[in-house]
């Protein structure tokens, strides 16, 4: 929290205007049309944004104070300060959009992580998220990074028997300067 608190418009100008298009229509294409989607990680509130404007009712969660007052800024959208761990809704959300958030939750807290986010969907929900490709919990700038393979996601997900994996993909960092670096891209559906 305190790295985006303190790096905050740092963050932004190197997200905001990327483009998130095969990522937005993988996720809602599987989404009724004026879901309820929790942006978890909100960041800028780039994507909240763009999912108002596809006619959806977006809600965002971020644990960075900072964040939370630029992303209702950006987006309009109602955007709450709350860490990924601190989830209690039950069968709110047609979609939950995980992108580059889940991330930084240590391995140890996935299951329970998991476990709340099956809680918060309603029946056949859909959950997008992103990881950092490789096999390896790591810390980086005071952050913690839990990356995943297809192999090491497949395991985890099935071992928990609440999700069904409906794609899961490799791609470069959409971020010019960074395109030697893959993430791993994961749709679920309750």
């Amino acid at each position: 929290m305190d790295f985006y608190d303190q790096y905050a418009q740092q963050f932004i100008d190197t997200t905001m205007n990327l483009d998130m298009s095969e990522f937005y229509d993988k996720f809602l294409t599987l989404l009724p049309s004026n879901s309820t989607i929790l942006d978890l990680g909100c960041g800028s509130g780039r994507d909240l944004k763009y999912f108002k404007s596809q006619g959806h009712h977006p809600i965002g969660l971020d644990p960075s104070n900072k964040m939370v007052e630029i992303s209702q800024k950006i987006s309009g959208c109602h955007v709450e300060q709350r860490k990924a761990q601190d989830i209690t809704e039950k069968v709110c959300y047609h979609g939950i959009w995980a992108c580059a958030s889940l991330l930084h939750i240590p391995y140890d807290e996935m299951n329970q992580v998991f476990n709340q986010l099956h809680h918060a969907l309603k029946i056949n929900g859909i959950i997008y998220c992103s990881f950092k490709y490789g096999i390896q919990q790591r810390k980086k700038q005071n952050r913690t990074f839990s990356d995943y393979t297809e192999e090491t996601f497949t395991n985890f997900i099935n071992s928990l028997e609440l999700f069904s994996i409906q794609k899961i993909w490799k791609t470069s960092d959409v971020r010019p300067d960074r395109y030697d670096e893959y993430w791993l891209n994961i749709l679920l559906q309750k």
